[in-house]
């Protein structure tokens, strides 16, 4: 405690800062782990279930949205004003390609959009989520003739991929945003920073050792001490991109 007294405000400052970040985002990692739920670009869109009916909501790009998906694979998004659907799945064996090295693993689906078939053919769910879709023929279905969002803040650039409906109507593996290693990193980093801080003289002095004779009898220079501060905001700058990469 003495020591800490001793320091000049901009060390102080930047301890109070450091644990003004380890409080906060003590807070934010519990609560976004926490949030179990379907990830759609970007967002954790979270699952209540009422009467066979599922409704997995939430925002992006601070609007409301939420996919509602009944128990006959019908799947209806909504997105601010802006409503997608409904999209109806039926499973239809006869749909699969009969020939090709996948077709005794696919699936025969169609997917249907308000009384228009959008899709005929075989589908695939792939270990590391997402599908692979096949058209009746054995083609690969072409995945860049959907509306696929590309950064657009407009709603009319919103509108769910097959392979989207697909996942929602086959039930969804869940998940969530962020993880515990960054924060720990994080801790590990102020800690690191806090005792450069603390001990910044004798730090200087333990390197010397290698260098020089009596180092106990050397002083830091105005440039050194310069350095010091460059090297404890950079660090302060390194441990709060740490902390938000974990929340992502």
């Amino acid at each position: 405690m003495e020591r800490f007294k001793t320091l000049d405000y901009r060390q102080k400052w930047i301890f109070l800062i450091m644990g003004v970040m380890v409080l906060v985002f003590t807070i934010l990692y519990p609560v976004t782990l926490s949030r179990v739920g379907y990830s759609y670009r970007d967002a954790i869109l979270v699952p209540h279930e009422a009467e066979g009916t599922t409704v997995y909501s939430g925002k992006i790009q601070g609007e409301a949205a939420s996919f509602t998906v009944t128990q006959d694979k019908t799947v209806t998004f909504q997105y601010g004003d802006f409503t997608y659907g409904p999209y109806t799945v039926k499973e239809d064996p006869q749909a699969a390609p009969e020939s090709g090295d996948l077709a005794d693993s696919l699936s025969g689906v169609e997917i249907w959009r308000q009384g228009s078939r959008l899709f005929r053919g075989g589908v695939q769910k792939l270990e590391q989520n997402g599908w692979l879709l096949y058209n009746e023929n054995g083609t690969l279905y072409n995945i860049e003739t959907e509306i696929i969002f590309s950064g657009n803040n407009s709603a009319e650039q919103m509108e769910p991929s097959l392979a989207t409906i697909l996942d929602l109507a086959m039930g969804p593996e869940l998940t969530h945003k962020g993880h515990w290693l960054p924060w720990f990193l994080g801790i590990l980093l102020c800690v690191v920073n806090a005792v450069s801080i603390l001990y910044a003289d004798e730090l200087f002095r333990f390197w010397l050792s290698f260098r020089i004779e009596s180092p106990e009898l050397a002083e830091p220079t105005d440039l050194e001490i310069t350095g010091r501060y460059f090297g404890w905001g950079a660090m302060l700058i390194g441990i709060l991109v740490v902390f938000v990469i974990g929340l992502s």
